[in-house]
């Protein structure tokens, strides 16, 4: 959808545009960089200054609509209120720009059409979430009353996690890693450790080691943007298998090796200690033993 609009005296391209279209400045400037945007017929800044003789054509987008995929699911436990479903890997758990024909929502709509919503649309019973490349256990809320009710437990820390992955390196006693966490200023797709990062504390125990391979259990207090794969690598102990923060052997994964393996969390109605885990992927014991 094409609309046209006239430029406004000395105000920026984004600013002006997200009053106009009633979106955010971010949401513009994805826009002006898919070339959507063209002031004059030419390709401009973000920031470019306006005059009122500026003509500002934007080309929209169709409204995004989930279609439901049908697909098995893989669910450990479930009740009128929630479940925990396996995510498996190379899967997104929901639509991000709008454009993903099959995630985990996807997937989970076509079983369950009436997930609740309450900010976002594209994230429907979504409480937490999982790296695309890594698979494991997650959380879905089933209503409005607990998804409210999970958001603010994994808000507060009460929700437990525990991932085990296999590294390179032998690594035989258990540490604490406090690291704070932040973006990269070289790569800003790639998490890194460094002073004025966020706060980030992941706990590691060994369960098994062999030929400079180590498998290991980590809880996480906090939850940031790939905090093991970053914290691991930080002391030298990269994932095996890590496309994006190790250049080790891969042992032919196409992705880390890495796995949600058990939560522990308060049911929000019941009030019941709930603990759900689920086995070890099959490939590392192939990886272990290699």
């Amino acid at each position: 959808m094409e609309k046209i609009i006239q430029g406004l005296d000395g105000l920026r391209l984004d600013v002006y545009l997200a009053d106009k279209l009633g979106m955010t400045r971010s949401q513009v400037k994805k826009l002006n960089k898919e070339k959507r945007i063209l002031v004059n017929h030419q390709e401009v800044k973000a920031g470019f200054l306006l005059s009122k003789q500026d003509e500002i054509r934007v080309y929209l987008k169709g409204k995004y609509q989930i279609i439901p995929v049908n697909k098995e699911l893989d669910i450990y436990y479930e009740d009128k209120d929630l479940l925990v479903v396996n995510k498996p890997k190379n899967l997104v758990v929901h639509p991000g720009a709008g454009e993903e024909e099959d995630s985990l929502v996807h997937r989970l709509l076509y079983k369950y059409p009436n997930l609740p919503i309450l900010d976002d649309p594209l994230r429907p019973g979504i409480v937490h979430r999982l790296d695309k490349d890594t698979e494991g256990l997650l959380l879905v809320a089933k209503n409005e009353f607990t998804m409210k009710a999970l958001m603010e437990d994994f808000k507060k820390r009460r929700v437990k996690k525990i991932y085990k992955c296999i590294v390179h390196g032998l690594l035989r006693e258990p540490l604490t890693i406090n690291n704070p966490i932040g973006r990269s200023k070289v790569d800003r797709k790639k998490m890194t450790t460094y002073s004025e990062g966020k706060k980030a504390i992941s706990h590691v125990r060994p369960l098994d080691w062999s030929d400079n391979k180590s498998l290991l259990e980590v809880s996480i207090v906090t939850g940031r943007t790939h905090q093991i794969r970053v914290h691991l690598k930080s002391i030298g102990h990269s994932i095996i298998g890590d496309q994006t923060y190790s250049h080790q052997p891969f042992y032919g994964l196409d992705s880390q090796a890495l796995v949600a393996s058990q939560m522990s969390f308060i049911h929000p109605r019941s009030h019941h200690l709930l603990m759900v885990q689920r086995p070890n992927p099959e490939y590392f014991d192939t990886i272990m033993k290699k």
